[in-house]
């Protein structure tokens, strides 16, 4: 049943979620792009084939999109400039495989040109920590918060999310009571107070790659990660729909959906972007300008009375509701003053970076994430010229002429193989359009380990240059690190050279 139903949500997120004109239609496409159903539906098989963590991911990136400025494809453009992007805020630090979307859109471009929206491919993730603010500003019920929190039943968290429950909770208690204690101890011992484990977290449920019910059983036995989830015992309403979620797989199946549908005609933009990651200019093509029809069969929800006609509204019973719901929203969303700032991202938090301008090819700049541990993180800075090309960043070769550095395995503590390399050395090649760019080591040293990825997805660079989009991890010495760091640059310090350059 449970792989059955992913059949089923992947169906719902890539098909069902097209076509935003008022209401969602099943056929929107039917004349204009016939094949966009299965283009999009084969894609993210192949996809989930090589990584199981790619539904996961998916339904996460389409909650944390839809919940900004509506289901408008924003979470997948980059950052340009002095502008970030929402996928570089702290929020959606951990999001990932954007490459999917990048190989959708391309299979889509294909076969419909200019026809098929970013937001209408992009069906993707859910959100780790949904607000009920967010719900109630989007037209969307507590009961569709429940449903929809169920989402959280795929993949991982790191500690962070969930390190104010186990650590300091309040002034009178360590851990929050409402945890079950050997679950604390387990997410204590994963997630000591001062973590310097780059990707410690845990997975969200015993099933993190199964789309089931777990996730509710889990929260009736005070095993949930998030203070949010949590919160759903507080009222009754919402405590007796986590119930039957828990007892029937079928009934959170149906609302599920249910819910996905409504969440996703949340009306956000509809541009037609020839590529995801870049917004187009003034004379964008909007879905509502072009193949709206009447003879849509447009996917309605029914609402109370729709369901039993001729039920009366008990009064009493609605006050209460209120008085529920203001509660709950009291406990997800707190005054905004109170809230603590923004937490520093992943590379923030574990790296120092730094930059190597490119005085002799003006442009080809790159950076250095250096660890405490003194791995250096090699990649292409987000002002390389490569990136100013309309298409992007279209291929990568680790073929540099006698070596092919992605055929060298480094093996063993004493990294038996491992290539040493000088600053200058040629990493791999990049091309972007009809010119190939060089990408160096930066610093002297071993070279551990490339970034295969690139070679099938080289739109990572495109889209995550900084994270996902790395191109090789260095380990150099220290005294060549001393060396090197002298002809490097801080954030600030490049930015100011890249002011000047401009000007």
């Amino acid at each position: 049943m449970a792989a059955t139903y992913l059949t089923l949500v992947t169906f719902v997120l890539f098909s069902l979620i097209l076509g935003y004109s008022n209401a969602l239609s099943v056929d929107y496409y039917h004349q204009t792009c016939p094949m966009v159903e299965s283009t999009i539906q084969e894609a993210v098989k192949k996809a989930m084939m090589n990584d199981n963590t790619v539904p996961a991911a998916l339904l996460r990136m389409h909650f944390h999109d839809c919940f900004v400025r509506g289901c408008d494809a924003s979470v997948l453009l980059n950052t340009k400039g002095k502008n970030k992007a929402e996928k570089d805020g702290p929020p959606n630090i951990s999001l990932h495989a954007f490459y999917v979307i990048d190989n959708t859109k391309m299979e889509v471009e294909a076969q419909c040109p200019g026809v098929v929206s970013c937001a209408d491919i992009l069906a993707l993730a859910a959100r780790d920590a949904v607000s009920l603010q967010s719900f109630s500003q989007r037209g969307l019920s507590m009961d569709d918060l429940v449903a929809l929190s169920g989402g959280h039943n795929l993949g991982f968290s790191h500690c962070s999310s969930f390190q104010n429950r186990i650590h300091n909770f309040n002034t009178t208690t360590d851990i929050d009571p409402s945890i079950h204690p050997s679950f604390a101890a387990s997410l204590r011992q994963i997630c000591p107070t001062h973590n310097k484990v780059k990707n410690a977290g845990f997975r969200l449920d015993s099933s993190p790659t199964t789309f089931d019910n777990t996730y509710y059983k889990l929260l009736l036995q005070g095993k949930s990660l998030f203070s949010s989830d949590q919160a759903l015992l507080t009222t009754t309403r919402t405590k007796s729909l986590v119930a039957k979620f828990a007892r029937s797989q079928e009934e959170f199946e149906k609302a599920f959906v249910k819910s996905m549908i409504k969440m996703s005609s949340i009306n956000g933009g509809t541009e037609i972007r020839k590529d995801c990651r870049f917004v187009r200019g003034a004379n964008s093509i909007s879905m509502t300008e072009q193949n709206t029809t009447k003879t849509h069969k447009n996917l309605e929800i029914p609402d109370q009375e729709t369901l039993h006609p001729g039920t009366e509204k008990n009064p009493m019973i609605e006050n209460k509701q209120v008085v529920e719901e203001e509660e709950l929203k009291r406990l997800l969303v707190p005054n905004v003053e109170d809230l603590p700032p923004s937490p520093p991202s992943a590379v923030e938090s574990n790296f120092t970076t730094y930059f190597l301008p490119d005085f002799f090819y003006p442009g080809n700049d790159q950076y250095v994430h250096r660890h405490a541990n003194g791995l250096c993180v090699i990649g292409l800075a987000p002002y390389h010229v490569a990136f100013k090309d309309e298409l992007g960043i279209s291929n990568v070769s680790f073929d540099v002429g006698r070596t092919d550095r992605s055929t060298i395995k480094v093996t063993g503590k004493r990294k038996k193989n491992a290539q040493h390399l000088h600053e200058n050395t040629a990493l791999c090649k990049v091309f972007a359009g009809d010119v190939t760019y060089i990408a160096r080591c930066c610093v002297k040293g071993s070279l551990l380990e490339v970034n295969e990825r690139l070679i099938k997805h080289p739109q990572l660079l495109n889209s995550s240059a900084n994270r996902e989009g790395y191109i090789a991890i260095i380990m150099p010495k220290p005294a060549d690190w001393l060396k090197a760091k002298a002809s490097m640059l801080s954030f600030e310090e490049y930015q100011k050279l890249r002011d000047l350059l401009i000007i």
